[in-house]
């Protein structure tokens, strides 16, 4: 085994000299040079003292001064090899000699330092391969950490089934959303779902299908809803959605709609089994007219869930603060809106469209009235926004048109064509997925023709998703069933829009009457309607009609279908109808006419007697 290496002598007496100090060895070549310097140049200043200029000197002087100066040359040589051979050249060798005697020694003596040995390139390529594979691991357990540390943050945020926010992630959303509506002025809805009878399908058909319906229904949640909004679930069957910068009915009845007719899609489980059985109540409560914090708002949601549940399941209900008896009553608390439509407590009442130039009606409009037993005849005025909030209106709807499709057909069976009966249709329920076959199933239940109906709808109803719009107008028009535009002249509805819809009627604004007959500014907008009408071929019906002076108008303007309390109220339906009546006519009508439709085709008339069998 070799001896260990003893330290370098002198190490801690002599440190390592600065590089800006002179070492002796330097200071005695210098003295050495200036001494030679002063020996050669001596001699010839003392021989030019005299006279400092050669061409004075004589011949010998100058010989002699030459061969001083080549002898001092010559000796100045030799004291330079002497220097080199003493100071340098000497010295080394006895270090080279040194140093061989070292190495030839048995054990390092202590005149060198230590020498690290020489490593085989073969080593050091297995070093190097040995650092790569440690940086790899390093660069690995950096991923694996940042990983683990993502999917911590998953599990707390994100539901594991469903992939969607969960509670706590959820709150932070809506706080931020929050914050954002309170500063711009916006409303928010917060909706709380719960699925009907998940618990009983989860034991009827084993968790994993209950797993797969969850993630199902979930899914078709989230893509129903628009893309700022947003939808977590809670936890086991309930989830919460956030609808922010919404705020009228109408916008939150549609989402409401489309979440629950995606809870209620059939489910298509494993090994080709199918279930349609899961429905879903719906809660809503708006911020921050319900709450101002995320607690609050969510109880809120919560009650009015149970309230859906409570009224018959499959529906939504906009939360409700304390009441009062007569507020109550037109909200229809306490499932009373619900006990109406079962005990048959809503009725429809039918108001005429007339002819003034025939003094015959062309067709009428069903409108809902409520039977109340304690509050007497309610208009809709007085229970349609809260059937809207309670999740009514949808079996309000069905029942509307089922009343009104038994009426004509009962009409008809009597031999009396009165022309189509327009029925009104909220915006929610023109856009509810299931209306059109309702509609379609009450034409052929009661056997009448789809141009026995009519269907009356606003211009903001119109003028909302193009697409599906223009979808369902299609359909109607397929079904021969005409479509009127309500309240034409207050909406957004544009010429192009007008002229794309085709329909049947309009029926003009009663607010442009009531400035009739003298305002010549309503006069002008009756006349642009009227002949915006004609030159479109479409009937134009004057609504709100209430006084001889303004049926005369209208009449001069060239409008002559007109409807309102002048003509007749709002009444039940009668076995037989009191229409016509020869005191609706107009006794001074324009020669030039500019209304359009063809009365033959609306005329009440007897039917011929073949057909008044019962089809």
């Amino acid at each position: 085994m070799p001896r260990p290496q003893a330290p370098i002598r002198g190490d801690r007496h002599h440190p390592h000299p600065s590089p800006h100090r002179m070492t002796g060895l330097a200071r005695l070549l210098l003295l050495w040079g200036l001494a030679v310097l002063a020996a050669l140049l001596l001699p010839a200043a003392v021989l030019l003292w005299p006279s400092p200029d050669l061409a004075g000197l004589s011949e010998p002087a100058r010989g002699r001064l030459w061969l001083t100066l080549a002898l001092q040359g010559l000796a100045l040589v030799a004291l330079a090899l002497a220097g080199w051979w003493l100071w340098l050249h000497r010295p080394l060798g006895l270090l080279r000699a040194q140093a061989q005697r070292v190495a030839e020694a048995d054990g390092p003596q202590l005149a060198l330092p230590p020498r690290a040995p020489e490593m085989p390139t073969q080593a050091l390529a297995e070093l190097q391969r040995q650092l790569l594979q440690a940086q790899g691991r390093v660069a690995g357990l950096l991923a694996d950490l940042g990983e683990h540390e993502r999917e911590m943050h998953r599990m707390a945020m994100y539901d594991e089934l469903t992939g969607l926010p969960n509670r706590r992630l959820f709150r932070v959303m809506f706080d931020r959303a929050a914050a954002q509506a309170r500063r711009n002025g916006r409303a928010m809805a917060l909706l709380y779902i719960d699925l009907d009878r998940f618990k009983e399908l989860n034991d009827k058909y084993g968790q994993p299908a209950g797993d797969e319906m969850l993630l199902c229904i979930s899914q078709r949640m989230r893509e129903s809803l628009r893309g700022s909004d947003v939808i977590g679930r809670l936890n086991g069957d309930e989830f919460i959605a956030l609808l922010p910068d919404v705020g009228d009915f109408d916008a939150i009845g549609q989402t409401a709609m489309r979440l629950l007719q995606a809870a209620e899609l059939p489910v298509q489980l494993g090994a080709g089994l199918s279930t349609g059985e899961i429905s879903a109540s719906m809660g809503v409560a708006r911020f921050p007219r319900d709450g101002d914090d995320f607690e609050t708002l969510l109880q809120h949601a919560d009650q009015a869930m149970y309230r859906a549940k409570t009224m018959g399941r499959g529906r939504y209900a906009m939360f409700q603060p304390s009441l009062s008896d007569d507020e109550r009553v037109a909200a229809g608390g306490d499932g009373e809106l619900l006990e109406a439509l079962d005990n048959h407590q809503i009725q429809l009442y039918y108001q005429p469209v007339i002819n003034i130039a025939t003094g015959r009606a062309v067709g009428a409009e069903a409108l809902m009235r409520w039977q109340h037993p304690q509050q007497g005849v309610l208009t809709p005025a007085r229970f349609i926004v809260r059937a809207e909030e309670s999740g009514q209106l949808p079996a309000l709807g069905r029942t509307t048109l089922e009343l009104a499709c038994a009426q004509v057909a009962d009409w008809r069976r009597m031999g009396f064509r009165t022309g189509p009966v327009s029925v009104n249709v909220s915006t929610a329920q023109f856009r509810h997925p299931d209306w059109l076959g309702d509609l379609k199933d009450a034409l052929g239940r009661h056997r009448i023709q789809g141009a026995d109906l009519a269907v009356e709808l606003s211009e903001a109803a119109l003028m909302e998703d193009a697409e599906t719009t223009r979808e369902r107008v299609q359909a109607l028009h397929q079904m021969g069933v005409k479509l009127v535009i309500d309240d034409f002249g207050t909406g957004p509805i544009s010429l192009a829009r007008l002229g794309e819809l085709q329909p049947a009627m309009i029926k003009l604004d009663p607010s442009f009457l009531q400035k009739l007959p003298h305002d010549p500014v309503a006069r002008t907008l009756v006349a642009g309607a009227v002949n915006l009408a004609s030159s479109l071929g479409i009937d134009l019906v004057a609504e709100g009609v209430e006084t001889e002076a303004q049926r005369d108008a209208l009449a001069g303007l060239g409008c002559v279908l007109q409807q309102g309390f002048l003509f007749a109220h709002p009444e039940p339906a009668l076995p037989e109808p009191a229409w016509p009546s020869s005191q609706w006519g107009s006794h001074s009508m324009p020669t030039t006419v500019g209304a359009t439709g063809s009365d033959a085709d609306y005329v009440l008339m007897p039917l011929d007697p073949l057909e008044r069998v019962v089809r």
